[in-house]
């Protein structure tokens, strides 16, 4: 299934209703994807390639209107290049040690820590800062 995605050149992600664990694979693949930016009332679900896409820094691929996501999805499929540099990205981000989204042991250890500093912060009624969590999946 994963060999059968990587020959795709353009995955483009469907809007309102996303694909979930497709964009996993499609992004384990190396496949660079298109996609609507989920509006403000979405539902977690529809929020999670953005967030994907987001965690790997692809957010140039996010469109904000149908005309845009057309334009993205053709400029991308049209421009061999950018779809070469898009893919080592995908494939570099999602190979690396320090990426928690593919790496179960990083993001667990990230999630611990988390775990860790709302359970000192409750105790001491204090202000608890997770921002370091989010940060789990930052591909540079």
């Amino acid at each position: 299934y994963l060999r059968e995605c990587s020959v795709i050149d353009v995955y483009l992600e469907s809007f309102d209703f996303t694909g979930g664990s497709t964009a996993v694979d499609i992004l384990w693949a190396g496949v660079p994807f298109v996609l609507m930016v989920p509006s403000h009332n979405s539902t977690a679900i529809s929020r999670l390639a953005m967030s994907l896409h987001h965690s790997i820094g692809l957010d140039q691929d996010a469109a904000t209107s149908e005309e845009e996501y057309v334009e993205k999805a053709v400029e991308l499929a049209l421009d061999p290049d950018k779809l070469e540099k898009r893919k080592k990205k995908i494939l570099r981000c999602t190979r690396s040690e320090k990426n928690g989204l593919f790496n179960g042991k990083v993001w667990a250890r990230a999630f611990e820590e988390a775990l860790i500093r709302i359970h000192r912060g409750l105790s001491h009624e204090s202000v608890v800062d997770v921002s370091s969590f989010a940060n789990v999946n930052a591909c540079d």
